[in-house]
């Protein structure tokens, strides 16, 4: 079992490495060759695997299984990386362009570049730039669409807009672009019936978990942080309802997610400087340490809630719940650096209170990256204009 837990450990850090080096080498490659030949490769996926399969084979020897709340909370992972497993085998995305008053039945696949055949054809009935009152900012892209069977020539229509996904026959349309004339309107497509329902499946099944594991730990102290957490997420929804923004960030999704991280991110650097503290005062250090513990379990899952309801909000807007984007790689790089001194039964340096609070002033550096250094340095789609 030892041997187990080093390889494991080992293949853990392996991924935090790979992730961390590809996010700098995509603006030398640039991101579709970064994506194939590392995120979509296949020995960075039997990396992956190898980390779900030496989980599982950990659990079942420990019988966590007793531990049902924890149990069910690294299955949620699992879940997770399968249903991810299945969008990369089976799901289609794509793109398709629409003009006023014309059909298509056809797309074009993102991975291949070929046109594929829908079983129904699309036309587009209008398309209009909603602005916010007394201004020329855009509030909205708005497409509406009628959408008729080729089996049975049934005609339903629909309206496409940012956050307001159209399902039809088991595909999924989202509001992309429009032509510069304002009567033509490019759609994404996705279809990924099996990989979406696995990964929401897991989210569900983390959201749970993870609310049973910190109310059995319920305290004064969680019962503030929840109360904390509930105005951010009503201040940060009347920012959105109440201020002018973009489109895309125009969704209840954007509330949770950002008052999710912001709290997190505040809990982190209050573990940073306690481990400052213990590290300055050695006959605190256990004390310290045992109060950084307190604070790293709603830390760590205000950050993985946060990343997760990003994913959802992606996919609800983009059509995709995960793009490899720098600052979503650096997030998930952010949460494994945490989630590690959680294992301190497998990896006892984490017992020790100098090594942990070493480690947790050092693990600053994945937030402060997330944060700062990510838009300082690498850009993506997170950096909205």
């Amino acid at each position: 079992m030892p041997l187990v837990k080093k390889v494991t450990l080992l293949l853990c850090v392996a991924l935090i490495v790979i992730l961390a080096v590809a996010t700098f080498m995509e603006p030398i490659w640039g991101t579709e060759l970064v994506t194939r030949y590392i995120y979509h490769s296949i020995p960075f996926c039997m990396v992956w695997g190898g980390v779900a399969m030496l989980t599982l084979w950990i659990l079942y020897k420990q019988r966590i299984w007793k531990r049902m709340p924890l149990f069910l909370l690294h299955c949620s992972f699992i879940l997770i990386l399968l249903g991810s497993l299945m969008t990369f085998l089976t799901g289609k995305q794509g793109s398709i362009h629409l003009r006023v008053g014309m059909s298509a039945f056809q797309y074009i696949e993102d991975e291949t570049n070929l046109t594929k055949t829908l079983p129904f054809t699309l036309k587009l009935d209008t398309f209009k730039v909603e602005h916010y009152p007394g201004t020329e900012l855009p509030s909205d892209y708005v497409s509406i669409i009628t959408c008729r069977s080729l089996r049975d020539s049934t005609l339903i229509h629909r309206k496409i807009s940012m956050n307001n996904v159209s399902d039809y026959q088991g595909y999924r349309f989202y509001q992309s672009s429009y032509d510069e004339d304002k009567e033509g309107s490019w759609l994404r497509v996705n279809h990924d019936p099996w990989g979406m329902s696995i990964t929401y499946a897991g989210y569900v099944l983390l959201f749970i978990s993870m609310a049973v594991v910190l109310c059995q730990r319920w305290n004064l102290f969680y019962k503030v942080l929840v109360v904390i957490t509930f105005l951010l997420i009503c201040l940060f929804q009347f920012k959105v309802r109440n201020n002018p923004m973009i489109p895309i960030l125009v969704s209840p999704w954007f509330g949770l997610h950002l008052s999710f991280i912001f709290l997190s991110y505040s809990l982190l650097v209050l573990i940073f400087l306690n481990g400052i503290l213990g590290l300055s005062y050695a006959k605190y250090a256990e004390c310290l340490m045992n109060l950084s513990r307190k604070l790293l379990f709603p830390a760590t899952f205000l950050l993985g809630l946060g990343i997760f309801i990003g994913a959802i909000w992606a996919n609800e807007s983009w059509g995709r719940y995960w793009a490899w984007d720098p600052k979503e790689v650096w997030a998930l790089i952010t949460f494994m650096v945490y989630s590690l001194p959680f294992h301190s039964e497998s990896f006892p340096n984490f017992r020790h209170p100098g090594f942990f609070h070493i480690y947790m002033v050092v693990s600053i550096l994945t937030v402060l990256m997330t944060y700062l250094g990510v838009n300082a340095f690498l850009g993506g789609i997170h950096s909205y204009g």
